[in-house]
């Protein structure tokens, strides 16, 4: 059983190893920098589009009412013209 500990020991021990040395390899090749930067440039992105789709859809609802009130005074109109 102390076989089976040892090895399973060695094992966790050379993951960890094995995930340092990867880690320290995606640092120096500035890989972890530049996910690091497009994850900053994509959250700045969805921010600036929340931003226009909130202008957009004020705009539509404006143009929505401002074309109620028309149809409202052509309807007015072509009562009165009756």
């Amino acid at each position: 059983m102390d076989d089976l500990e040892d090895a399973q020991a060695d094992f966790e021990e050379e993951i960890q190893e094995t995930n340092d040395d990867l880690e320290e390899d995606l640092t120096a090749n500035g890989v972890i920098a530049d996910t690091e930067a497009l994850g900053d440039r994509i959250e700045s992105e969805m921010e600036a589009f929340e931003q226009n789709m909130a202008i957009i859809r004020r705009s539509s609802k404006t143009l929505r009412s401002k074309r109620s009130r028309r149809a409202a005074r052509v309807q007015s109109l072509v009562m009165d013209a009756e």
